[in-house]
Formats: C-alpha cells, sequence, structure tokens
C-alpha cells in the first residue's frame, strides 16, 4: 500500500518550518512549502486522504488498495476457470 505523510518539520535548505512529505514506498522525503498545494497535486495523483494523527496527515493511493468483488462475481470467475482448464485439456 503506497503511502504519503504529510507533517511540519525544520527545514535546513529554507532555514524554517516546511511540509515534509514523506514517501512510504519509497523512503524518500521532500521539502513542500504549502499543505495545501501538497495535497492538491497527491489528490489529483490519485491519492485519497485517509487520516490525522499527532500533526501527521496522511494520503493513501487508492489504486494500491486491493480490488474486492461481489461474490457472485468471484464465485462465476472461478467457475469459468474450470471451463477454461476443461476446454484446454486436448
Amino acid at each position: 500500500m503506497q503511502k504519503v505523510i504529510l507533517s511540519k518539520a525544520y527545514c535546513d535548505d529554507h532555514m524554517g518550518e516546511c511540509w515534509q512529505a514523506y514517501d512510504e514506498s519509497t523512503m524518500q522525503t521532500r521539502c513542500e512549502l504549502s499543505y495545501t498545494e501538497a495535497s492538491q497535486r497527491l489528490k489529483a495523483q490519485g491519492y485519497v486522504y485517509t487520516g490525522h494523527k499527532a500533526g501527521q496527515y496522511t494520503y493513501t493511493l487508492r489504486k494500491s488498495a486491493p480490488l474486492a468483488l461481489p461474490l457472485d462475481w468471484q464465485m462465476a470467475i472461478e467457475e469459468r476457470r474450470e471451463y477454461i482448464d476443461v476446454d484446454q485439456d486436448w
């Protein structure tokens, strides 16, 4: 699951407090000057705001969540696989 955590931290480059975006999948941090711009950019990339805890705002990529099909669709897919196996048995 891909997550990005936005939090305030001291930035050596700007000599002050900036927003830091930590990407859990790449383990890299980048400086963001504005929380609003960072959150809009993340939302444009497909991330969804999933929570806030102790000054950290978490965004999770929607595409990384597993796709859950209804049970009747799952059964239909499994049933079709059996027919494919039978059809390919020459």
